[in-house]
């Protein structure tokens, strides 16, 4: 699909829907092994219009923005709900359980709720930083099924990759490094 078709089907996306790709999300796992993936209401992307449910830097998203998955990114983290033109017609999609919804189910146990929205209420930074260094799939292969380790060297942050599919091993050691300076340049701007 070309780039152009790609841009259409966003610039089409209906009011009801529009946007939903473009906030932050958690997976929820219940004591009934019930999963849920919510998008957090609170924390849309920064480039993210909320009043006309656009993105403001939408041709050089990927560039700028370290968080935005790419379409095929977002359809195997199932991060599009199904209404999305991208995958209306894709049958497997449809059936699938796992997709992002916007809001929590009644059925949702309380302390689940709860802990929905004490995430839902974390200062931004404390989301965005998070995501800003994981890795969605496997730059080789395109899987989705990686194992994730967490290093030890310079931070929490710093995590190591196997994908299971194809056995690639890589880690975030430069994402890492360049949002730091990112950070850093940032902050040395404002003072």
């Amino acid at each position: 699909m070309s780039e152009k078709i790609n841009n259409n089907l966003c610039n089409i996306c209906p009011i009801s829907i529009r946007g939903i790709c473009c906030y932050f999300y958690t997976e929820i796992i219940d004591d009934a092994q019930r999963h849920w993936k919510i998008s957090l209401s609170k924390h849309p992307c920064k480039y993210f219009n909320t009043k006309t449910k656009k993105c403001k830097i939408y041709k050089k998203r990927h560039m700028l923005n370290p968080n935005c998955l790419t379409i095929k990114e977002m359809i195997i983290k199932g991060t599009v709900p199904k209404e999305c033109s991208y995958v209306l017609n894709d049958k497997e999609y449809q059936k699938r359980q796992d997709i992002i919804i916007t809001k929590l189910p009644d059925n949702i146990p309380k302390n689940i709720r709860k802990e929905y929205e004490e995430l839902n209420n974390l200062k931004h930074s404390e989301i965005s930083s998070y995501d800003t260094l994981r890795t969605a799939i496997c730059p080789k292969c395109e899987s989705p099924e990686l194992e994730e380790f967490w290093g030890e060297k310079f931070s929490l942050l710093f995590f190591s990759y196997r994908c299971q599919s194809c056995g690639y091993e890589w880690d975030n050691f430069l994402k890492q490094v360049n949002y730091s300076l990112k950070k850093l340049r940032n902050h040395q701007m404002k003072v």
